[in-house]
């Protein structure tokens, strides 16, 4: 007979003690595989409570309500209807602008458009407070005086839109240029018309511009949930 049956195999086999070897290294990588990611699980676990603890933290600095120039609001609808400031800011505009605005309109059509202040502004603004009231020998004359100039600043340099006219920077408002700005013509023409405007108008261009500026303030705050790192990477 060609060939025998009792000769060596022809086929390679490894050894048993080899086989066993590797299967102990894929059983250890499997394990180490499963800790990975189980660790892995257990951080991003961490840093989820994390986000949690940080966005009810911030949410704990908004308010439940807001007093507006359309009444007081829940806070969903007062960040509903003042939805074009909370766009602008996460949108980032104002890093860009150093301001953010909002639209509304009177019942009649007429479109009302204010701006926040840029932080020189706010500064220069701040400075023209009315400060005569706790001033030993100041007179109500004097008070008057202050807070008019105080609120027509505050007015004009908000103001952005009223129906068709529309009113730009002519000059810088800042601490150190405030004469110069109330003196430039443009502002002048302003202050003329301002003065002619009824006071429920006034009025209520104030609390629009005061809302928004809380609008601002307040989107600015929950912008924080998008700014911080997680609480577990911060050391003391």
């Amino acid at each position: 007979m060609a060939g025998s049956m009792g000769g060596k195999p022809t086929g390679s086999m490894a050894p048993s003690g080899m086989v066993e070897d590797l299967q102990r290294q894929a059983e250890m990588a499997r394990q180490t595989a499963d800790a990975s990611a189980t660790a892995d699980r257990a951080e991003k676990d961490r840093q989820d409570d994390d986000v949690k603890k940080r966005e009810a933290e911030i949410d704990k600095l908004l308010p439940e309500k807001v007093d507006t120039a359309f009444g007081t609001l829940a806070y969903p609808s007062f960040k509903l209807l003042y939805a074009d400031v909370f766009e602008a800011v996460s949108l980032k505009d104002h890093f860009a602008m150093g301001y953010v605005t909002h639209e509304t309109k009177f019942t009649d059509g007429t479109v009302i458009r204010v701006r926040t202040f840029r932080r020189a502004e706010g500064d220069a603004l701040r400075s023209l407070t009315p400060r005569s009231s706790v001033i030993e020998g100041s007179t109500m004359e004097a008070f008057y005086k202050e807070s008019a100039k105080y609120d027509r600043a505050k007015i004009l340099l908000g103001l952005v839109q009223f129906g068709d006219k529309t009113f730009g920077d002519p000059i810088k408002f800042t601490i150190d240029n405030i004469d110069k700005w109330f003196a430039h013509p443009d502002i002048q023409a302003r202050l003329g018309w301002y003065d002619n405007l009824p006071d429920v108008i006034v009025g209520f261009l104030d609390r629009v511009l005061e809302d928004t500026m809380s609008a601002y303030r307040a989107a600015l705050t929950e912008n924080l949930k998008n700014l911080l790192p997680p609480l577990s990477h911060i050391t003391a």
